[in-house]
């Protein structure tokens, strides 16, 4: 009579068990959609308040440097370094002046141009070889 106790005891358990673990499961499919709406719901609050720049290069890889300051391409140091081409971003609006580096080109870089909220710059640069 002992036995036939513990068997159903640890059964019951068993199942008791098994239901609190579907409940679980069954709320982690909305704790899941829960985070996205938020996710979704920030990036798209904070988004507008920046522009875009897309930089490409012919040939890639060209280190990009972007600068809201009148720099000269001597004078460009590593915290001007936007990445490497190609490449998408978000900036603040302001004003801005682009710079690409790579060995064996002829630096580039353009006048000063202005970025507003939601804007989108587009650079598509071809470099010059130092050697032609």
């Amino acid at each position: 009579m002992g036995n036939a106790f513990l068997k159903n005891r640890a059964f019951t358990y068993g199942r008791e068990g098994d239901d609190q673990i579907m409940g679980k499961v069954q709320l982690i499919p909305f704790i899941a959609i829960a985070c996205i709406c938020m996710l979704l719901m920030t990036g798209s609050m904070a988004a507008p308040s920046k522009g875009v720049i897309y930089v490409d290069s012919n040939p890639d890889g060209a280190e990009i440097y972007l600068t809201n300051t009148s720099v000269s391409p001597d004078n460009l140091t590593v915290h001007d370094t936007a990445g490497i081409t190609p490449r998408e971003f978000f900036v603040d609006p302001g004003t801005y002046r682009l710079f690409l580096k790579k060995y064996g080109y002829i630096t580039w870089w353009n006048e000063s141009f202005t970025v507003t909220p939601e804007s989108y710059q587009d650079f598509n640069v071809t470099l010059t070889d130092t050697n032609p």
